[in-house]
């Protein structure tokens, strides 16, 4: 377990990354719509 992390929830859990300064961790990531909102908030 990494000491930062990020969830992103568009009606369930869609992405879930946790990282430190030497490692990123991508725990779980599921495509879809919520993609393009995402990048929409730039």
């Amino acid at each position: 377990m990494l000491p930062n992390g990020l969830d992103i929830w568009h009606n369930e859990k869609v992405l879930s990354l946790e990282w430190d300064t030497i490692e990123l961790t991508v725990n779980s990531f599921q495509r879809g719509p919520w993609e393009d909102e995402v990048l929409a908030l730039r």
